[in-house]
């Protein structure tokens, strides 16, 4: 899947005036330093795939300097219609520029995954869904994927083993060499300037990111004057507004293909591939009634070593198994999981007895939604409107975290990993299976005055891939207001 028409790495490659189109996956994969992508042609890609960009780079600090411009990205919407991407930078990549290209009909055109330093100027983006979408992920679910990166470059001075601290790369982008002097999960630095967007819609902006973000001068609910949109001719006229805002006329005339004698036939004849329709999105679910699962005092000690035993779990009770067995929207979802819970006056405990596949390996880091994982999420529904989503995460490597994606405050989310405990034990090929002990006070749980809470639990298995969950919520697996209850029982 990951053969795109064009790779490109090493320093201060250029990549143009190329007609790229027809394809299942990536156009154009880029890493390294300085590369110039220019006066290309791009459309119909990426039609089997969905999380996928027709021009892509990603996790990356210190691969700078490319410069996307003068190209016309159209229709790319990906398999089923159901959306990719056309600039995608992907899980925090730095330092570059997407200018003076043409997005038309192109789902989330250009795209900053989280990354530091780049910029989107002086754009036009005809009914793209949206036009330009940024994120703050390694502030949220991704950020123990940066985490790495932040210890290594505390530690060693270096990124990937790069001294970033150092000539070359200090003298030609200090804000790298200086990354750790702020905060380094931050998507800082990012603007977005002198674009033209009309139909479609303009911003995707995640909250955390979206203070962060210079924007200046960006024509967005005025018409720009093209020369013939109903003719695809996106040029501007001499009236257009922009130019008031500082736009700069983009050379369309310049891209794709130069006319050769040596070309087999001119004019070079492409057509755009059908648009497919997406198929209707599923109703949302709202549940009426809510699934219970009730939670009895614990009968023998515990001890958290990953190990499901017999003698410290109801394993044998049936009544007392609770079952991952629906997918996001409550369809069924396998391989299924299990689970038992039990408490006592200080503690909840999770056991969770998880089947994978058995012809590839369990996943050996630690990324929600890229790694085998398990999340328990927990909301105290006395607390109001205002209470805050809990979510802890466990992987088959024993690391485990406290998450914010659900919008808890810092200090609620560093709460809830005090006093946790938590093991992973793959126990044969095909199976591993974890143990929790929770603080109910790391939860704000206080038995004596609450008997119940907003709960799911669900599993990531990445062979298949597929989420299971004991309740789907047809949104996040943590969206407990649309998952189950769990009742103590005393």
């Amino acid at each position: 899947m990951y053969a795109a028409a064009i790779h490109v790495y090493g320093v201060g490659n250029r990549v143009s005036h190329n007609l790229l189109y027809s394809a299942p996956h990536t156009a154009i994969f880029f890493g390294g330093n300085d590369h110039v992508i220019e006066f290309n042609e791009i459309h119909s890609v990426c039609y089997e795939s969905n999380d996928a960009g027709a021009i892509y780079a990603g996790r990356d600090w210190s691969m700078r300097g490319t410069v996307i411009r003068n190209n016309y990205l159209h229709h790319i919407s990906g398999r089923e219609g159901r959306g990719c991407v056309g600039v995608y930078l992907d899980d925090m990549y730095c330092g570059t520029e997407i200018s003076g290209n043409v997005f038309y009909d192109v789902t989330r055109a250009a795209f900053i995954g989280g990354g530091r330093d780049n910029s989107v100027l002086n754009n036009i983006f005809v009914d793209c869904k949206p036009a330009v979408h940024v994120d703050a992920r390694a502030m949220g679910w991704a950020k123990s994927h940066t985490d790495g990166w932040v210890s290594e470059a505390t530690e060693k001075g270096t990124h990937k083993g790069i001294e970033y601290q150092k000539p070359p790369y200090s003298t030609r982008w200090p804000e790298l060499a200086n990354i750790l002097d702020g905060d380094p999960y931050a998507p800082e630095g990012n603007v977005v300037a002198r674009n033209v967007c009309s139909g479609g819609r303009w911003d995707e902006f995640e909250a955390k990111a979206l203070p962060l973000i210079h924007f200046e001068n960006n024509l967005l609910d005025e018409d720009p004057r093209f020369v013939d949109l109903e003719a695809g001719d996106f040029q501007l006229r001499d009236d257009s507004p922009a130019y008031k805002l500082g736009f700069e006329r983009i050379p369309i005339e310049k891209i794709g293909l130069h006319e050769s004698a040596d070309r087999a036939s001119w004019p070079v004849v492409h057509a755009v591939r059908p648009m497919p329709t997406p198929p209707p999105t599923a109703p949302a679910l709202t549940r009426k009634t809510f699934e219970v699962y009730r939670v009895h005092p614990r009968t023998a000690g515990i001890r958290i070593d990953g190990t499901l035993d017999r003698a410290e779990w109801p394993l044998r009770e049936r009544a007392r198994e609770m079952l991952l067995m629906q997918g996001i929207s409550g369809e069924r979802a396998r391989p299924h999981s299990r689970a038992w819970l039990v408490y006592d006056e200080d503690a909840l405990y999770v056991g969770i007895y998880n089947r994978v596949s058995t012809e590839m390996p369990l996943s050996a880091t630690n990324l929600w939604g890229r790694d085998d994982a398990v999340e328990v999420a927990f909301r105290n529904p006395e607390g109001g409107s205002a209470a805050p989503i809990i979510v802890l995460r466990g992987y088959p490597n024993g690391h485990f975290e406290s998450s914010d994606e659900a919008g808890a405050p810092k200090d609620t989310v560093e709460r809830a990993l005090q006093g946790v405990t938590y093991a992973a034990v793959a126990t044969q090929r095909g199976r591993w299976t974890a143990e929790w002990r929770i603080p109910l006070a790391s939860l704000g749980f206080d038995l004596t005055r609450h008997t119940r809470l907003q709960f799911n639990l669900s599993a990531r298995k990445s062979a298949e891939p597929v989420w299971v969950e004991w309740q789907g919520t047809a949104a996040c697996t943590w969206e407990v207001r649309n998952a189950g209850i769990l009742e103590f029982v005393k």
